[in-house]
């Protein structure tokens, strides 16, 4: 009733035994549904909207521990953009590696921005900017700050402080002197101290 109507086609219940089957020609699969309700599709697959603002959307949803399985050489997931900004993103593992890269339309310009490797290290392309409130910490191990350049420290007052933060070892003030709290004070502010 209501003019709709059902395709039912009964198989095993195997990934060997094919339940549902469409060809581009005589032989090349084109969407495959195997028996143990796996589907696999040939080509791209778009989920697509027409006049939905939030767009199309894939939802997987189940009590289990279910996900997205990715399997290439270099396996990326790509996010495009199609407004005025133009700026897209993808996630890409390569060589054991999980870069954050930007990409331009025709994929063929990645540019790395954040490499993480299977140690948990963690290497920025760029400046990283920590908040007004925010705060870089290792509690445990050492850490090490390695530059061939210029290291520079930019702040009013700068504190050098024990493990817990309850005693303070030395304190650069914003005229520019340094403070030794257990042992006294040592005054670096003119061109003439060396």
């Amino acid at each position: 009733s209501g003019g709709y109507g059902v395709l039912a086609v009964t198989a095993g219940s195997t990934a060997n035994e094919k339940a549902f089957e469409v060809r581009k020609n005589t032989s090349d699969t084109a969407l495959l549904i195997q028996g143990d309700g796996n589907a696999t599709f040939s080509g791209d697959v778009t989920i697509s909207s027409t006049g939905d603002a939030n767009g199309g959307v894939l939802t997987i949803d189940d009590a289990g521990s279910l996900g997205i399985e990715i399997q290439s050489n270099d396996p990326t997931v790509l996010f495009k953009e199609d407004d005025t900004t133009n700026q897209n993103y993808q996630i890409r593992l390569s060589s054991g590696d999980l870069l954050f890269q930007t990409q331009n339309d025709a994929r063929t310009s990645a540019s790395t921005k954040v490499t993480l490797n299977s140690s948990g290290n963690a290497t920025f392309a760029g400046t990283v900017n920590i908040g007004a409130t925010g705060s870089l910490s290792n509690n445990s191990g050492t850490f090490l700050i390695d530059a061939n350049t210029n290291i520079n420290f930019r702040g009013g007052v700068h504190t050098f402080d024990n493990a817990d933060g309850s005693v303070e070892y030395m304190r650069i003030t914003s005229p520019g002197y340094i403070t030794l709290p257990q042992t006294g004070v040592l005054a670096f502010n003119s061109t003439s101290d060396e």
